[in-house]
């Protein structure tokens, strides 16, 4: 499926009215539909959108932020505590009618993991931050993505709402395996460049 990357704007007002992502994840759906333009103006966190010409709507989103992570780092003797800054990707959701056929997972690797790996090339990324629902289903597909569970994570600079919500990461710094990924995929990190740079709203 041929999808086109966009950050969000006015011209999608509309088409946001026609995303659903299913009833047990419908915080992600209201967040599309009201928060996201405010959240784009305001500077808090950009939010994309995943168009598809043949479907003529949208079918998937996601929001990237900047973040940062406070953890216990055994390996220090006297300040244990480590600063690992990091893009959080806020929110993911695919379009109910296009679960379950592997979408999100070539998303996030023929987009979000390349504009992130963009990203870290112009300031200091050390790794990807995710607040994933406590739900088997969530979990299992982070899981997949490579992401892991923090059990020393003591606290983030931005803090909202995450009570509820399982901390999970995945390590850029010596990361191998991952950049192998980011130069085998689809999309390629050059596409992602001249997206930017041709998209004033980036």
């Amino acid at each position: 499926m041929a999808l086109i990357l966009e950050r969000l704007c006015k011209k999608y007002m509309r088409e946001v009215d026609d995303f659903c992502c299913g009833i047990e994840y419908v915080a992600l759906e209201d967040f599309l539909k009201g928060e996201a333009f405010s959240y784009n103006y305001n500077g808090e966190g950009n939010t994309y959108v995943l168009w598809s010409d043949k479907l003529n709507r949208i079918v998937a989103y996601y929001t990237l932020r900047c973040n940062s992570i406070i953890m216990e780092d055994s390996s220090k003797e006297n300040d244990k505590l480590s600063v690992i800054p990091s893009i959080e990707l806020s929110r993911f959701a695919v379009d109910h009618r296009n679960q379950n056929n592997h979408l999100g997972q070539d998303i996030f690797w023929n987009y979000i993991i390349p504009q992130i790996y963009y990203i870290r090339k112009l300031i200091a990324v050390e790794a990807i931050l995710v607040f994933s629902l406590d739900d088997a289903r969530a979990l299992h597909v982070y899981k997949n993505l490579g992401f892991e569970e923090m059990p020393n994570k003591l606290q983030t600079t931005i803090e909202y709402d995450n009570e509820k919500c399982i901390s999970m990461i995945i390590e850029l710094k010596n990361n191998e395996k991952l950049f192998k990924k980011i130069e085998q995929n689809s999309m390629g990190v050059n596409d992602i460049e001249k997206i930017i740079k041709d998209n004033p709203e980036f």
